[in-house]
């Protein structure tokens, strides 16, 4: 079993600038495009059968709702995305 034990996805309408501001803020590249279907189709292409997703924020504003999605995304995909 292959485990990816550091992920990040956002919901799609924060998705581009969150990773815009985080590749900007560490100097480095994201591996996908932050969101959930980028996520499943980078496990789908590399062979991984879980994810551990660490919700991050980019404004204390984001919070809320991007914990609500982290826990929605758990719910809907058990076994796959944690």
């Amino acid at each position: 079993m292959v485990i990816d034990f550091h992920t990040h996805i956002f919901p799609d309408k924060i998705a581009a600038r969150s990773i815009e501001h985080l590749e900007s803020a560490s100097g480095i590249k994201a591996a996908t495009n932050g969101t959930l279907d980028g996520l499943l189709d980078s496990m789908e292409k590399n062979k991984v059968d879980l994810s551990v997703i660490l919700p991050v924020v980019t404004k204390p504003s984001q919070f809320e709702s991007v914990n609500r999605f982290a826990a929605e995304v758990n719910e809907k995909y058990k076994g796959k995305l944690i």
